[in-house]
C-alpha cells in the first residue's frame, strides 16, 4: 500500500486506467492518493508524510526492494576513476561500502540517482 500515516491504501489490480476495454476502478483510494502527488507543485500534506517516512527510516527500520534497480559493474584498472569521474560524491568507501548520488552528464547535470556498491576488490 501507500505510505500515509492512519491510513491504509490497498493497492488493487492494474486496471489500465480504463484502456484496452478494461473498466477503471471507481473507488481507489491508492490511485487518488498518487493522483495527488502528481504535479509540479507540493500537495498540503507532502512535507509531513516524507518527514515521518524518513523519520522512520532513520529511527526504526526500513527495507528497500531494490531488485528491480539496473545493474551496472565497473570492472578494471580505470573503474575507480570513471566511477569518481560519473558520479559526485566521494564513492571510494571501501570493499562493502554502497554511496547515494548522482551521476552526471558532461555539463554537471544530474542524469539519475543511484546507489553504488563496492562489492570487490580494486
Amino acid at each position: 500500500g501507500y505510505f500515509y500515516p492512519g491510513h491504509v491504501s490497498e493497492k488493487l489490480p492494474y486496471d489500465w486506467y480504463g484502456s484496452y476495454g478494461n473498466t477503471p476502478h471507481e473507488d481507489y483510494p491508492y490511485r487518488d492518493r498518487l493522483d495527488a502527488e502528481y504535479t509540479f507543485g507540493y500537495p498540503p500534506h507532502h512535507f509531513q508524510v516524507i518527514g515521518a517516512e524518513s523519520a522512520a527510516c532513520r529511527e526504526k527500520a526500513a527495507v528497500f526492494n531494490m531488485s528491480y534497480f539496473g545493474k551496472f559493474y565497473l570492472t578494471g584498472p580505470d573503474a575507480q576513476a570513471a566511477v569518481d569521474y560519473l558520479c559526485c560524491s566521494n564513492i571510494n568507501k571501501g570493499q562493502g561500502g554502497t554511496v547515494y548520488t548522482n551521476m552526471l552528464n558532461k555539463n554537471g547535470g544530474s542524469e539519475t540517482d543511484l546507489t553504488v556498491s563496492h562489492i570487490e576488490p580494486c
